[in-house]
């Protein structure tokens, strides 16, 4: 007979807050499935059974009842359960139940490193992952794939997975964010360099920068006899590509302020969070992460758009 079974392990990449109510929604979820999987295994232990008496009927219930449980195996008994949360120093604290782990006293001052829950009634076997010594990612497996009650628990821990997994743009910005990283690096390199190396160096402008610019300044003040032959020298000046000879270039203070700018956001976006548990000293942490996502994405945002880009769009439109 064709069995047909889907994939039950998923992977859910950072970042991930995950607060104490999401662990004991977890918790809720196991204690439900736990009944439905009981149930299985003792669906399938009777089947067992009842093929045994067909096949051997000529065996008195004393030898059946050795019979059947000799081919009882042991993982068909088996029944565990039990969470871990990580803690630093390589410590761990264990428990049937993350609510029970949660309340523990003497854990309150804390910082926990991931956790993990495991699962095990008869051949149905789940765990629920997340640790960061090894990757920044849940990990869900439920085994076998091919049985229908672990088909079964697998979409129930999807669906609690999906109240913890960030949306995509989050994702893509942890994914990144060692790149922007980079662009930091290079950024407060470049900082350095125009700071210092004109102390050094006499760096030349551009010929036509540096003469549009004294041309602007006639043009603001308009044209006559005084500066008439200054204007025509100026014109011949930018239409020949002739340079000014010693002068030096420093960046002025819109270059300054563009770089502060470029600092603040390279800055902003490479730093992200990649995880956090939200239990004893993780509330707090919680609390600040979510507190830098929306300074980063909105409070930043919208200060750039209201004092650097809507004032030049009024100024395109001659709206002052």
């Amino acid at each position: 007979m064709a069995t047909l079974s889907y994939p039950t392990e998923t992977r859910i990449d950072g970042p991930l807050l995950i607060e104490a109510g999401h662990l004991i929604a977890l918790d809720d979820v196991l204690d439900q499935y736990t009944v439905r999987l009981r149930q299985e295994r003792e669906r399938r232990l009777l089947s067992r059974a009842e093929r045994e008496v067909r096949e051997h009927s000529s065996l008195n219930e004393t030898e059946l009842h050795k019979l059947v449980e000799g081919r009882v195996s042991r993982a068909d008994r088996t029944e565990t359960r039990a969470v871990a949360l990580y803690l630093p120093g390589g410590r761990t604290l264990t428990s049937d139940r993350f609510e029970e782990a949660i309340n523990q006293p003497h854990v309150k001052e804390e910082m926990p490193l991931g956790f993990r829950c495991d699962m095990e009634i008869g051949a149905v076997k789940s765990s629920v992952t997340l640790q960061s010594r090894w990757s920044i990612a849940l990990e869900i497996t439920v085994r076998p794939s091919h049985s229908a009650a672990a088909q079964e628990l697998y979409g129930a821990l999807e669906n609690w997975a999906s109240e913890i997994r960030p949306p995509l743009w989050q994702q893509l910005w942890l994914k990144f964010s060692d790149l922007t990283g980079y662009f930091l690096f290079m950024w407060i390199f470049l900082g350095v360099f125009f700071l210092f190396v004109p102390l050094f160096v006499a760096i030349e402008p551009d010929a036509k920068d540096a003469y549009k610019q004294e041309a602007r300044q006639i043009l603001n003040h308009g044209v006559d006899q005084s500066n008439q032959q200054k204007a025509i020298e100026l014109t011949l000046a930018i239409v020949s590509d002739n340079s000014p000879q010693g002068t030096s270039w420093r960046p002025g203070l819109r270059f300054w302020g563009y770089y502060v700018a470029g600092l603040i956001v390279l800055g902003s976006l490479s730093r992200c969070p990649k995880f956090v548990v939200g239990i004893w000293k993780g509330k707090q942490r919680l609390k600040l992460w979510r507190l830098w996502i929306t300074t980063v994405w909105v409070t930043v945002p919208t200060l750039v758009a209201t004092t650097v880009v809507w004032p030049r769009i009024l100024s395109f439109f001659g709206i002052h």
